[in-house]
């Protein structure tokens, strides 16, 4: 009876220690592989069906541009409304908040040939979550275009941040930031966040 429970005593823990050491040492082996999986971004990629040229400070999300304006080669431009003049509180500046303000500007306007509708409609890499970019966006868009080396039309690019019923912020080389009425056309670069 001494030996059996002898016995026993030792196959248990062999059993614990078994099983204690596979679950310490899995989760370290899952642990280097995520950390090895871990994608290195550079401003200038190709990447998402356009080109990164801003990366934040996780170094793991970012903003894509698409690779022309909307509409083709330039000089093509848009302009902002579909004619309508009216406030679509469209008023957020910061990063990953150009999504937001398109699809206010499109609840707002409504369907129509205008820059925000366009962005939206935009499927370049076949990716369909693309938005006309915020004030801040289209900033680093003007400040880090050259270095990830995007071919940018030297007049000012339509932002999603609205001013007023009749003005948007627009932003040129500089950047130089201004109110523009949003009747009068300018160049349109889609972007999405990844």
């Amino acid at each position: 009876m001494k030996t059996n429970l002898i016995c026993l005593l030792l196959m248990a823990t062999v059993f614990v220690t078994a099983c204690t050491k596979e679950n310490i040492t899995q989760p370290i082996a899952a642990k280097e592989n995520a950390e090895s999986a871990i994608a290195a971004f550079s401003i200038g990629q190709a990447y998402g069906g356009g080109i990164i040229y801003f990366i934040d400070s996780t170094g793991q999300h970012g903003l894509i541009a698409a690779t022309q304006d909307i509409g083709g080669t330039f000089p093509v431009y848009k302009t902002w409304s579909n004619g309508s003049g009216i406030v679509t509180h469209a008023t957020a500046i910061g990063v990953y908040k150009g999504s937001l303000n398109t699809d206010k500007i499109i609840y707002f306007q409504g369907n129509g040939d205008y820059a925000a509708a366009d962005c939206r409609a935009y499927n370049g890499g076949g990716y369909t979550d693309w938005y006309l970019p915020s004030k801040r966006e289209t900033v680093l868009l003007r400040k880090n275009g050259g270095a990830a080396g995007l071919t940018l039309s030297s007049n000012g690019y339509f932002t999603s941040t609205e001013v007023d019923a009749n003005t948007a912020y627009c932003v040129s080389v500089g950047p130089y930031i201004f109110a523009l009425d949003k009747s009068i056309p300018a160049s349109v670069r889609a972007i999405r966040a990844f």
